[in-house]
């Protein structure tokens, strides 16, 4: 299923994007919708947002990958009725990275 790994995803890229913001296709921001969007189970709205933000879909890394592959599971009918997992905070996840 593409939902957890795509938690995964764009949680470790919240935890590095900020070293290498200027380089990424992303920002910080729109990480910080897309993680709000799937921990909510609001697939169409990450679909809207996917759509109005096209570049975070192009090319070969994990992010791009995953999103396409999200979008056809929506064409597809399949993400509709998955409800979103539990997962840590944000605040747990940067206190994590703080350790280190």
């Amino acid at each position: 299923m593409a939902n957890g790994k795509l938690v995964a995803i764009v949680t470790a890229l919240m935890l590095t994007v900020g070293g290498q913001g200027a380089q990424a296709a992303f920002s910080l921001s729109q990480l910080v919708q897309i993680e709000q969007l799937i921990a909510t189970g609001q697939w169409q709205r990450l679909r809207a947002f996917l759509t109005a933000n096209p570049a975070l879909l192009e090319g070969d890394d994990p992010l791009a990958t995953e999103l396409r592959r999200f979008l056809a599971e929506v064409a597809s009918g399949t993400i509709a009725s998955i409800t979103p997992a539990s997962r840590p905070s944000l605040d747990a996840l940067a206190a994590a990275r703080d350790s280190y």
